[in-house]
């Protein structure tokens, strides 16, 4: 049998690579690692590739140390193995034994809508992106704490909020998503509500009224008189000619806000022996008593929470020991619109 030819060494290398895996160890791990492994050879060490599950994570290093980092991110939360493959310089190839770990990193969240420092008005839409989860995800939205609709388990992760439920003014709004094996990530952003009441007014029942005459009445709570055509602006009660009823605009936006009456008067005063003024003033039917000694200029009230469209009158009374005037001006309302809702 002829042997090698002069000048050719016959190979000989029969022995396998060897390669084990150091780091990770068997367990949990999180965020980007470093993978670690050790290999050897009785002639040379060609290269090491790193897999996971199966796959391979990057290129085949060809020279130590062999690692590489890696981002456990990048594959859903869980139960994954870890090898590495060893090859020499003929190529021979050995896999070191398998690292059984869990990835239990926190999903990846985003809430894009409202952005943090936004302002936020009327009816919005809560809106996230979440990423990088396990098996199973549920995503809760909440403002100031409290949930907004129920927890939802798959995308688009977005749900409806209507501002007015809401004070004007700073809030938080949250997402909450965590994943089938407990991992779980809150992100908060910060916005401003930013909704504009109906405007606020006044309506007049009457301008001016003066009553000086000599009836001699006495000191008790009395009529000032009959409504003669000089005092047409004036709006009396029932008892009276000029029963004219002066009503309130209506609610634009009864839903979200409270319409608000107060009883106006710019000056009223009993003159100059002790008497006193007193107002009867009535919304909807319901009179509410208020007396005033001017001279004064004041708002009283709120005198009861209204729907808009009632109609409002008032009517002064006059206290006469003798002969002295009574003088009031400037009788009306003052409305305004509070939210219902101040959370």
């Amino acid at each position: 049998m002829a042997g090698p030819a002069p000048g050719i060494l016959a190979s000989t290398d029969h022995i396998a690579p060897t390669i084990a895996v150091t780091s990770p160890a068997a367990g949990n791990v999180s965020g980007v690692i470093t993978l670690t492994a050790t290999a050897a050879d009785n002639d040379k060490v060609a290269s090491v590739q790193f897999k996971i599950d199966g796959a391979n994570i990057g290129s085949a290093i060809t020279v130590a140390p062999y690692q590489l980092s890696y981002d456990t991110r990048s594959v859903v939360n869980g139960a994954h193995t870890f090898t590495a493959v060893v090859i020499d310089r003929i190529g021979t190839q050995t896999t070191s034994a398998a690292v059984a770990v869990t990835m239990r990193n926190n999903p990846a969240v985003s809430l894009t809508s409202p952005t943090n420092g936004a302002t936020v008005s009327g009816s919005i839409t809560m809106a996230a992106t979440v990423t990088n989860y396990g098996t199973g995800i549920t995503v809760q939205f909440k403002v100031d704490g409290g949930n907004v609709g129920g927890a939802l388990t798959g995308g688009p992760f977005q749900v409806g909020v209507d501002t007015h439920m809401y004070a004007n003014g700073g809030h938080t709004f949250t997402v909450v998503a965590t994943d089938g094996q407990g991992n779980s990530t809150t992100v908060n952003n910060t916005a401003t509500v930013s909704n504009s009441a109906p405007g606020a007014g006044q309506v007049m029942l009457g301008d001016y009224l003066l009553w000086n005459d000599t009836y001699g009445y006495d000191g008790s709570r009395q009529d000032p008189g009959p409504a003669d055509g000089t005092q047409a602006n004036f709006i009396w009660s029932i008892t009276n000619a000029k029963n004219t009823w002066v009503y309130l605009p209506g609610n634009p936006n009864p839903t979200y806000y409270q319409m608000r009456v107060w009883m106006v008067t710019g000056r009223t005063e009993g003159g100059t022996a002790g008497n006193q003024v007193y107002i009867d003033f009535e919304v909807n039917g319901a009179i509410v008593y208020s007396w005033i000694n001017g001279p004064g200029y004041t708002n009283i009230g709120p005198i009861q929470n209204v729907n808009g469209g009632e109609g409002i009158w008032a009517k002064r009374w006059c206290t006469q020991p003798g002969t002295n005037n009574c003088l009031t001006m400037g009788i009306g309302a003052y409305y305004d619109f509070i939210p219902k809702y101040s959370s």
